[in-house]
């Protein structure tokens, strides 16, 4: 098979249509979107009309009565990461990844003005009490106030050793309060004319958050410990001790100025006097974040157990638990309307086992949900395109679920919950494009194991439930090629506290169990059948790929010698290698899994960040950090060229399927199409705000799919191949 495909190669060139290999273009214009983009931050506007959304697609505005998006605003082509209402709800602000700041008017969608100056990204976004002044911080170590009115420069605050955290002005707006990502200390600056009146010290970790009493007398500062201030000297009145949790990460003083509440990852909600500072009281079952109404009366609160993805929520005054408002998880933003009625509860999805990003409309007065704002999605990285390209799967390995979209569709199809295990090989399509087979780890506070299941792509029904014992983790879950069987890979204790892998092969369509096969000394991370599907190499944590004949489940080959944990599994399209990397090393060996023996090494200076493929095997590209893209002849792993893309992620590699066409994606957050063998940049594709992590053909290479950490899928036209001509030829 190699020999004729070679011959083949040595007698192809490449034929160019007229105009072919023009001078490359720049398309900022997509085919088609999927997806509303991942969320970074949200607000409700003071009378809950509005719910403004920050993220990878700039900024959406959506009626919270109608739950319909009334605004999509392009943030200069940016990532959009704060968004606040002005107290009058009457203007928005907004801070990009560029380090601009925008102003636009919620009613009607239109830019107002920008606001320059930073140079870096926005990571703070306050209005001042009277509206008068928008207040950014940035990664420059700056916080840069103007008039909000005219859009002019009113005071640039100096001083701070890194990025800002928090900022916060005090209740008439004369003063305001700054944090950073690493300091020990406080700043307190004049807001008029940016002059520093008072450096808080005293904490000996990193202070997080700022607050000021509503009537100006106390400051108060959150880090290992909360510290309270005398506001008019900056002196600290005295650590706020009592409670035995450590590192607080927020911190309020009620309305009444009768309390400071303190939480933090690991803390509870914990409330000292403010004149005192002497120790009150603990919330049980609250960490941070919390949200506390602007009256002071209601405080929510993520619940107090890592795994627990309820909310808390009390009366203040009385320490009264109340019902838990409806349906919200793993909160990370709580933003309220003015009259205290409304909080808008947004978890972003990393945490919850979902990749949907919720965005819940809380009336807290009796916990119903008055709002759901779907369509946002935590970021993926993954993407798998079905058979018959009428359905796409995406991925995230951070939040545990997979999405299902479907051709021609805005909006996803279905976002169903997976498990959360750090790895890219939890889901994977059927060969005939019908159903799914993906990990599920069953939510808390159930203590059930993990399970495979196998659903349906039309309407996310479960087909089989997949028995896996009981693991205490599962990684990866492999269809066959022809669809007959599914691997699934997990971990077990043998005994505690040592896990070792184990594989267990099904049938998919009774779902019963055929092989059960041990031998992995660690647990098990990638799975992937020969073509023929006659055998199933895995890849475990301690650099050891087995191979398992699936006839009678026996051991058919150890291949040993990688450093670290297998990054990187595959077969050659035509089953003659198999593919493989550990963590540490620095070239990928090519297995011939006949003899169990290395055939050849594509080797780097330092370890290759991914493989790929084309689609008939005979063309390989690899490529390490920051470095070019190398192509390789399958047959020997000879040399067939060098691409020299800058800071390439070749994670997210495609080649056409005539082996003509290269798609690179490139940190900057571009796709670059390249021909081949020539490595003439033909088109770079320009819409997304984040890195991309896949690129696919589709339509007989007619068209791209680039998939993004801004949360979102774009459908390119090629627009070399318009004339229907192939890049390649054969004589």
């Amino acid at each position: 098979m190699h020999h004729h495909l070679m011959a083949i190669l040595q007698l192809v060139c490449l034929i160019v249509p007229p105009g072919f290999l023009s001078a490359q273009t720049t398309n900022t214009t997509p085919l088609d979107r999927f997806g509303r983009g991942s969320v970074s931050d949200a607000d409700i506007s003071p009378d809950g009309s509005r719910t403004a959304v920050a993220g990878g697609y700039g900024i959406t505005i959506w009626d919270t009565d109608t739950e319909s998006i009334l605004f999509e605003l392009n943030d200069n082509n940016a990532i959009t990461r704060e968004v606040e209402f002005s107290p009058d709800g009457s203007t928005l602000a907004a801070g990009n990844s560029q380090g601009r700041v925008s102003l636009w008017n919620p009613v009607n969608g239109s830019f107002v003005r920008s606001l320059t100056g930073h140079t870096l990204a926005v990571t703070a976004l306050e209005w001042s009490p009277d509206g008068t002044i928008v207040a950014a911080g940035s990664r420059n170590a700056t916080v840069r106030l103007w008039d909000s009115t005219t859009g002019s420069l009113a005071a640039t605050l100096s001083g701070a050793a890194s990025s800002i955290r928090r900022i916060r002005f005090n209740s008439d707006g004369s003063l305001i309060g700054v944090t950073t990502e690493t300091e020990q200390i406080a700043r307190v600056y004049n807001s008029t004319t940016g002059a520093l009146v008072h450096t808080l010290t005293g904490a000996s970790a990193t202070v997080w958050d700022i607050a000021f009493s509503t009537d100006g007398t106390r400051i108060a500062t959150a880090a290992s410990t909360p510290y309270l201030y005398d506001a008019a000297t900056g002196n600290l009145i005295t650590p706020l001790n009592g409670s035995s949790f450590p590192d607080y990460y927020q911190v309020e003083f009620t309305p009444d100025n009768s309390f400071v509440l303190a939480a933090g990852v690991n803390a509870e909600v914990n409330k000292w006097n403010a004149s005192t500072g002497s120790f009150v009281s603990s919330l049980p079952n609250t960490r941070h974040p919390f949200g506390l109404t602007p009256d002071g009366s209601v405080l929510l609160s993520r619940a107090g157990t890592v795994d627990n993805a309820e909310v808390t929520i009390y009366n203040v005054s009385t320490e009264v638990e109340l019902p838990s408002p409806a349906e919200v998880i793993f909160p990370e933003i709580f933003s309220f309307t003015d009259d205290s009625g409304k909080v808008l509860a947004v978890s972003p999805g990393n945490l919850s086992g979902n990749e949907r990003v919720q965005l819940r409309v809380i009336e807290l007065s009796g916990g119903t949900m008055e709002a759901d704002l779907q369509g946002h999605l935590h970021t993926s990285w993954e993407l798998q395109i079905a058979s018959d390209e009428n359905h796409y799967v995406t991925e995230s390995i951070n939040s545990g679920s997979f999405t299902v979209w479907e051709a021609g569709q805005t909006d996803y199809k279905h976002v169903v919950p997976g498990i959360i295990a750090n790895s890219p090989d939890q889901t994977h399509i059927s060969p005939d494009s019908t159903s799914i087979a993906h990990l599920y780890l069953p939510q808390f506070p159930s203590t059930d194991p993990p399970e495979g299941r196998i659903i349906s792509v039309a309407d996310a029904s479960v087909i089989q439930t997949l028995s896996l014992g009981s693991p205490q983790f599962a990684s990866s879950i492999r269809y066959s090629n022809d669809g007959a069987h599914v691997a699934v890979g997990t971990s077990v204790y043998s005994p505690p506290p040592n896990l070792v892998g184990e594989i267990r092969v099904f049938d998919s369509s009774t779902g019963s169990e055929i092989h059960h096969l041990t031998g992995h000394t660690d647990p098990l991370l990638k799975l992937r059948f020969s073509p023929d599907d006659s055998v199933l190499a895995a890849g475990d944590r301690d650099g050891v790929v087995r191979l398992w004949n699936m006839t009678n489940g026996s051991l058919q080959h150890t291949l040993p010698g990688h450093s670290g944990r297998i990054e990187i599994l595959e077969y050659g399209h035509d089953g003659a290698y198999v593919y493989a990397r550990g963590f540490s090393d620095t070239g990928i060996r090519a297995w011939n899994p006949a003899t169990g023996t290395v055939a050849y090494t594509l080797a780097h200076s330092n370890a290759p960040e991914g493989l790929a493929q084309s689609p008939d095997g005979s063309l390989l590209a690899t490529s390490s950090f920051a470095g070019p893209v190398f192509l390789w002849n399958s047959l020997d792993g000879s040399s067939a060229g060098t691409i020299s893309a800058p800071s390439a992620n070749l994670n997210g590699v495609a080649i056409s399927s005539d082996n003509g066409l290269l798609a690179i994606p490139i940190n900057d957050s571009s796709v670059r199409l390249y021909a081949l063998p020539s490595a003439t940049l033909l088109e770079t594709f320009v819409a997304h705000r984040n890195h991309v992590t896949a690129t696919a053909f589709i339509n007989s290479e007619k068209e791209l799919l680039t998939l993004g950490q801004d949360g979102l899928i774009f459908k390119w036209g090629i627009t070399h191949l318009n004339s229907g001509v192939s890049a390649w030829g054969v004589y």
